[in-house]
């Protein structure tokens, strides 16, 4: 009976070294790289927009790795903006008009989809639905 508890001790003790290893590992790259960024273009796009950003940070937790997403609304007349309100409270996102896109960080987010550090997302829908 001793043998069997003394094994299972001493197992419970090497899961819990392998864990601790792991939980380091992921520490020390998670802050030595980079996060990997999303900018998600949206338009009338709040059906899909909750799922799409719990999708994205499932997946980066999932895989141990930062992500920075950049939302950029292109004049919405649904509730996108109050759902992306909604999401800021959880998550980490930063969100723009297009106009202040255009206007103040556009080229800079531009040069980075051109050197495919940021992956561009369009949920965009049309504004006017016509029959």
């Amino acid at each position: 009976m001793f043998i069997w508890v003394s094994i299972i001790l001493l197992v419970c003790l090497m899961a819990q070294g392998v864990l601790l290893l792991y939980l380091q590992w992921v520490q020390v790259h998670r802050s030595t790289a980079k996060p990997h960024g999303y900018a998600i273009l949206v338009g009338n796009s709040a059906a899909e927009i909750e799922g799409t950003i719990r999708k994205l940070y499932r997946k980066a937790s999932m895989q141990g790795v930062d992500i920075e997403l950049i939302v950029v609304d292109f004049s919405s007349e649904d509730d996108t903006i109050q759902v992306l309100e909604r999401l800021a409270q959880y998550y980490q996102l930063h969100y723009y008009t297009a106009e202040e896109w255009e206007e103040t960080i556009g080229s800079v987010e531009r040069d980075q989809v051109s050197e495919n550090r940021l992956e561009v997302i369009d949920l965009r829908r049309s504004l006017k639905w016509t029959r």
